[in-house]
């Protein structure tokens, strides 16, 4: 589909002002819509792709319902959206003075700052892995500064759903797809859960605080990276962050390799950094990202597309070993060494995580997000439930048991609501036994059960009775 004329009407409703960029799924405009509002209208114009369609009518689909149940301050505003006939498009609220978070990197930002967007972005992925009462959990898969806007007034809003996962949608046999220095151990299997995002975004975290992202665009060099922060208990973020070592320690626990020894939440993760930040006694002030180069315009939305404009011209081998360049990275900075407070012995298995003999390749036109074979003899993560806070368990009635059907754990919530507070998470396949008690809604059944020592509430959308019965 060529590129549309500007200015122009577009479909009834929409006025176009300004190319912005194409990239994977096609072009985004910068447009008035009807009500005098301006958006961001990306159109698709690859009509013969049907994965790529995929991931757009996915991104519509999520953006919707988070409009029609609570449009969060951090998530692009939906708007509006044709996939009836082409030319089809998705339209969400232009965020003025948008630039990318990936524009403002190269050198360590103000810890304020660096606490305020990952406090906002922990809320945004908050909702998503349990705010929503019928999709829930949504499994974003693809947090990276280029995903994250900054507004004029320095919020954030997280962009690019396109390839999240969620029980209504998922890629059966596309697993490890995302962006390779910001996938967690468990992506490159495809068994991404909540705690996957808390991953990518304390690497966010950590490449703001340092200037320096901590894992290399490229396959087999990040799987070894991965292993080698498993196996010297991440020696080099100590090393990276010098003197914080308060703030070490957290990213420490956010970047755990097993999904189950990271925070219980991304908020939790952003309360627990800002606290370590305050005890490295760094000033949380200022909160403002630097001010732009006068003679540099950002285009905050080229990301919009999945892909820049001169994606269609590079071509990533994805596994074969080739390095992809970093755009904008900064040299490595040398800080003072600390020495390591004793920490307890890793649980996990210590034999090689990758085997890079074993893997496959193949060719992506994609210089960001990719599709990654998994290896075939790389460990599956555990998926032990991780308690918040202590509470006093409650008897368990003899009750039918349910079982877990997600493809991640579902959360046990101290009352009937997705807005309660989460005591654990449930690990897909698990079983847990019901109390008796239960709250009807209009599309599912909240069941009172009993899991790991507390009570609470889970969905019947995926906390199924064990032989089908209610």
């Amino acid at each position: 589909m060529p590129r549309l004329a500007v200015p122009a009407r577009f479909h009834q409703h929409f006025e176009l002002e300004r190319y912005v960029a194409s990239g994977q799924c096609g072009a985004v405009y910068q447009a008035r819509y009807k009500d005098g509002s301006r958006v961001a209208l990306k159109v698709f114009d690859k009509e013969h792709d049907k994965t790529v369609f995929g991931y757009f009518t996915n991104e519509q689909l999520l953006l919707r319902l988070v409009k029609e149940h609570r449009q969060h301050p951090h998530i692009a505003e939906y708007m509006e959206s044709n996939l009836v006939r082409p030319p089809y498009f998705v339209a969400t609220r232009f965020v003025e003075g948008a630039r990318e978070l990936h524009s403002l990197l190269g050198r360590p930002l103000a810890p304020g700052f660096v606490a305020r967007v990952v406090k906002q972005t922990a809320s945004a992925l908050d909702y998503l892995h349990t705010g929503h009462p019928e999709y829930s959990p949504i499994i974003h898969r693809d947090v990276k500064p280029s995903n994250l806007l900054i507004d004029a007034a320095g919020n954030v809003v997280l962009i690019d759903l396109s390839i999240a996962r969620h029980p209504g949608y998922a890629i059966d046999d596309e697993p490890g797809l995302g962006t390779i220095p910001y996938m967690a151990p468990e992506q490159y299997l495809g068994g991404e859960e909540p705690a996957t995002d808390q991953f990518a975004l304390a690497l966010v975290a950590f490449q703001m605080l340092t200037g320096k992202a901590l894992l290399p665009n490229n396959v087999k060099k990040a799987q070894r990276k991965l292993e080698a922060l498993r196996a010297n208990q991440h020696a080099q973020v100590h090393a990276l962050l010098g003197s914080l070592t308060n703030t070490a320690k957290v990213m420490q626990t956010a970047l755990a390799f097993e999904p189950s020894r990271r925070f219980p939440s991304c908020a939790a993760f952003a309360h627990e950094l800002q606290r370590a930040l305050e005890a490295d006694k760094q000033s949380l002030a200022e909160t403002m990202p630097p001010a732009p180069p006068r003679s540099r315009t950002y285009l905050g939305y080229s990301v919009m597309g999945a892909v820049g404009v001169s994606a269609a011209a590079v071509l990533v081998v994805t596994l074969l070993g080739t390095p992809v360049p970093n755009a904008g990275e900064a040299a490595p900075t040398t800080l003072p060494r600390v020495v390591l407070a004793s920490v307890a012995a890793p649980s996990e298995s210590q034999q090689p995580l990758f085997q890079p003999e074993e893997l496959g390749g193949r060719v992506q036109p994609v210089p960001t997000t990719v599709l990654v074979d998994a290896p075939a003899s790389m460990p599956t993560p555990s998926s032990a439930p991780i308690a918040s806070r202590k509470l006093s368990t409650v008897a368990a009635q003899t009750q039918p048991a349910v079982t877990i059907k997600a493809r991640s754990a579902e959360p046990l919530r101290a009352t009937p609501s997705t807005d309660a507070l989460i005591l654990l998470r449930i690990p897909p396949g698990a079983q847990a036994i019901r109390t008796g008690r239960e709250k009807p809604q209009r599309l599912f059944t909240w069941y009172e059960v009993t899991y790991g020592g507390r009570t609470g509430w889970c969905r019947s959308s995926y906390c199924q009775p064990l032989g089908g019965g209610r």
